[in-house]
């Protein structure tokens, strides 16, 4: 069956559901967005176009009103809306959610659907842009997907632990025999930046050069993927097993974990290559 705008709008709100209900995110916590193909564009009768708007703070005080993304000028993207709650995506997605849509020269965006009541994009804007210009380059067109969300394990463990890319990649690959799988090239750690900051959103697109995911200090986990199921699912992954570790811990010292040699006997198996610096530390 062919998909529709309709469909996937349905299919959007259900992967924003199925975060609520995680407890992921609480109140309007949280934020989506999905590089669009033409073909899951609004039909051209729903459309409206709003005036263009900065996609964002000059990056220097000048020339241009707003930061530019030239890899991805012209494209499309569904996002949720600033400030709504992502169990209210089903109710009235033409509210809390829009299709925003970038100039010829990345600068600029203007609103082609959604964001009903004078809504705007997500605070997160900023961020959510850089993500996807650096990892639609990355993976060559194929990663569409962006997802924020406050997952509580995983925000616990960075009050409890000293953290960064490979403190973090080491506890979850040696927790759990799947997460070399999920994640081969590890998962990156920003210490705490102020949220929807302009240093959130480069620090955040300069980790993902190298990560498909990275958890953001007392703040919550932003991933990218090829689409929402798998997106969302990476996420799952690196919360079940930052669980595991706290329930571990709690119940007294963790007395065995993953070697390396079995770490590496799964890569080889999968043919996969982890990532040789953070995989070289472990013991």
């Amino acid at each position: 069956m062919k998909q529709t705008f309709h469909s996937f709008i349905d299919r959007f709100a259900q992967t924003a559901n199925d975060i609520w209900l995680k407890g992921w995110a609480e109140a309007n916590a949280g934020n989506i967005s999905l590089r669009l193909d033409d073909s899951l564009l609004p039909p051209k009768n729903s459309r409206r176009s709003s005036k263009w708007q900065p996609t964002g703070p000059p990056a220097q005080s000048g020339r241009r009103a707003g930061r530019e993304f030239p890899q991805i000028a012209g494209d499309c993207f569904l996002i949720s809306a600033a400030g709504s709650f992502l169990k209210n995506f089903k109710l009235s997605p033409d509210e809390n959610l829009g299709v925003i849509q970038i100039d010829s020269e990345g600068s600029n965006y203007r609103v082609l659907w959604g964001f009903a009541r004078n809504g705007a994009p997500t605070s997160e804007l900023l961020t959510h842009l850089y993500i996807h210009s650096v990892r639609k380059k990355i993976s060559n067109g194929k990663d569409k997907a962006v997802i924020h969300a406050h997952c509580p394990a995983l925000s616990a463990l960075t009050f409890i632990l000293p953290l960064d890319d490979a403190r973090l990649t080491k506890l979850l690959w040696q927790m759990h025999a799947e997460c070399i799988l999920a994640f081969p090239e590890g998962v990156g750690f920003i210490p705490w930046q102020m949220p929807g900051s302009s240093a959130l959103a480069e620090k955040t697109a300069e980790k993902l050069k190298n990560f498909h995911a990275v958890l953001w200090q007392f703040h919550g986990i932003i991933a990218a993927g090829p689409d929402l199921d798998k997106t969302l699912g990476l996420i799952e992954t690196i919360e079940k097993t930052c669980e595991i570790y706290i329930k571990a811990i709690s119940a007294g010292r963790i007395k065995n974990k993953l070697s390396k040699k079995q770490l590496l006997k799964i890569a080889d198996h999968f043919r996969l290559k982890p990532n040789q610096k953070i995989l070289s530390q472990i013991k």
